[in-house]
């Protein structure tokens, strides 16, 4: 199930980055998507195209991203969601950076590779890998778990 929503992500990234350079006329490796959060407490994220690492656009939603204009069907906002939202919170808790100064910038390689980096507002931090991510997640429930068990 984990490996099917992490393929799930990162072809949902992938077509979201080639779709958005076919409309601004760039390449794809120059069209980056950002993720980012601005509340602390539910970790909501919120996605940004940029073009070369500026910000172009305004905030869209993960149905614009994506490039659905009603009703995402295949209902991959429910299962990427609550992943972002735990990964925001282990990134917070592992690297010691705030939550709003959070931003996953997904790339697209020359190649056509997904890659994830990771930034502390502006500054880069390092790449990380979905599987940072996943094993990420899953540690940051088991964490929560644990603290709700001591309360």
């Amino acid at each position: 199930m984990i490996e099917q929503i992490v393929d799930m992500v990162l072809r949902t990234i992938k077509k979201a980055i080639e779709k958005h350079a076919i409309e601004k006329e760039k390449y794809e490796h120059e069209v980056q998507i950002c993720i980012n959060t601005e509340d602390e407490e539910t970790a909501e994220p919120k996605y940004r195209f940029l073009i070369n690492f500026k910000k172009e656009d305004n905030p869209v939603t993960f149905n614009q991203m994506i490039g659905v204009k009603f009703v995402d069907i295949q209902g991959r906002e429910m299962f990427v969601k609550p992943f972002l939202q735990k990964a925001f919170l282990y990134i917070n808790k592992k690297e010691n950076i705030p939550i709003k100064s959070i931003n996953l910038i997904a790339i697209l390689t020359k190649s056509g590779e997904v890659k994830l980096l990771l930034y502390n507002k502006e500054k880069y931090v390092k790449e990380i890998t979905i599987d940072y991510v996943m094993n990420g997640v899953s540690e940051y429930r088991e964490l929560t778990e644990k603290e709700q068990k001591t309360e």
